[in-house]
């Protein structure tokens, strides 16, 4: 048996519940299910249906048709909370008072007083909470991350960061506050954040769709480092999340879909030659790093959802050690808040 700092016996393999079965529930089913010492024990969803549609894919799971009724004896040690927005603080305070950590999906809650709440419940009850942030833990981050660190564009001067939308999977996400941006616009602040530092300020502009909510969300951030453009459309296809980070020596370009960065560096060649160089220099780095995609995924080394796995580890890395959440809490909280403040700067 390990001990945590929590001052709860963790057994040799945690026993983990799923709240929400739909698409997410059964990519973190896969996952977890890829991980050594972690159980999906128990799922739960509204539609017991659905639940049992699950469950029949886990070895030895058993399906709810509540949260409540899944939580009622504590045999549980971790519970994912996979639902829409409006429910994550009544949920996780529930699954907290019942003896389980949380991994709660983003939005972390829909006003800054749910999400304080949840945070008081995580402390008063001693569990760890962690908000899916997975893009941040994602491989291509990473490497952008350390080469920006070893000075490979210069000063990191401004960051833009563009997000489209899947067409909508479940009608809760048309009932959001002020349109679809709301379920994913925490992407772009803390992509934004991995580069320059917290998010001080926002100025927001939304373009409204027929239907009167914000299809074409603008805003302008004041990080610690610098400025960021972020912006969230629902009206451009194909599905896109892509950075632009320029530095004072060049400029990277990151598209999380394929998991391609690409580098463009000054040079001292004439204009003319200088675009030529520059030209065949990105398509040698878009077509190597294709051919090595393309060979991990042809060899079952590409899995999917790089930054998910790499966050969930941490998370059960830090539940069995007594460390801290992977992901900052403050931040979540910050970026609750940010997302108030833009939806008063939109009604206004």
């Amino acid at each position: 048996m390990a001990v945590d700092t929590h001052n709860r016996s963790i057994p040799n393999s945690i026993r983990v519940g799923i709240i929400g079965c739909g698409r997410m529930g059964a990519v973190h089913a896969k996952l977890l299910g890829d991980m050594g010492n972690v159980v999906v024990q128990r799922v739960a969803d509204s539609d017991l249906q659905r639940a049992s549609g699950l469950a029949a894919s886990i070895p030895g799971a058993t399906a709810f048709g509540s949260a409540q009724e899944m939580l009622e004896d504590g045999a549980l040690d971790a519970v994912h909370i996979l639902t829409p927005p409006p429910t994550h603080k009544h949920l996780s305070c529930a699954a907290m008072a019942a003896g389980c950590h949380v991994f709660v999906e983003k939005p972390m809650a829909v006003s800054r007083q749910e999400a304080m709440q949840m945070l008081a419940a995580a402390n008063e009850h001693g569990r760890l909470l962690t908000v899916d942030h997975n893009n941040r833990f994602d491989p291509v981050i990473a490497r952008a991350q350390k080469s920006i660190a070893a000075g490979k564009i210069g000063r990191l001067v401004s960051v833009e960061v563009f997000h489209s939308s899947l067409p909508p999977e479940a009608p809760w996400v048309s009932r959001l506050p002020s349109g679809d941006w709301f379920n994913d616009f925490d992407h772009l602040l803390y992509l934004s954040e991995c580069f320059l530092g917290d998010v001080r300020s926002v100025k927001a502009i939304g373009t409204a769709g027929a239907d009167g909510r914000i299809a074409e969300l603008h805003v302008g951030a004041c990080n610690e480092r610098g400025w960021s453009g972020l912006t969230y459309s629902t009206e451009t296809s194909p599905f896109e999340i892509r950075l632009v980070l320029r530095g004072s020596n060049g400029v990277m370009e990151i598209d999380l879909i394929p998991a391609i960065m690409i580098e463009r560096h000054t040079n001292s060649y004439h204009r003319w030659v200088r675009k030529g160089v520059m030209n065949l220099d990105a398509a040698r780095q878009l077509i190597t790093q294709t051919g090595i995609n393309t060979l991990r995924v042809l060899g079952g080394r590409e899995k999917g959802w790089g930054g998910l796995r790499v966050l969930l580890e941490s998370y059960y890395a830090a539940i069995r050690n007594g460390g801290g959440s992977p992901v900052a809490m403050d931040s979540c909280l910050r970026i609750v808040e940010l997302k108030e403040e833009i939806i008063r700067q939109l009604e206004s």
